[in-house]
């Protein structure tokens, strides 16, 4: 039997599902008692081969990190490994096999 970790913890990728109906993934640099520091926030879109992310910030500088109030997140957790390993394919262009 795999059992998942409930809780996000720092340095991992998580996915949000926002107040708003977005989907957002990113790296956790903090946790604080009211939210989260996020490194390059994508939102999940659905394209013509399964799903694709785009900056969550389109005009934000992708390198500077994010605030995020647990008040505004519905639902979080751990993001998926193929879903993962594209996240970072995308925010870092490295290609893991």
């Amino acid at each position: 039997m795999l059992i998942q970790k409930s809780k996000l913890e720092e340095g991992d990728i998580g996915t949000f599902k926002m107040s708003n109906g977005e989907e957002i993934i990113a790296k956790i640099v903090a946790k604080y008692d009211d939210g989260y520091t996020l490194s390059k926030p994508c939102v999940v879109v659905p394209n013509d081969k399964g799903i694709g992310l785009l900056s969550a910030l389109m005009t934000a500088d992708i390198e500077q990190n994010v605030e995020i109030k647990f008040i505004h997140i519905m639902i979080q957790a751990p993001t998926v490994e193929k879903i993962k390993t594209h996240y970072i394919q995308t925010t870092t262009g490295i290609q893991l096999v």
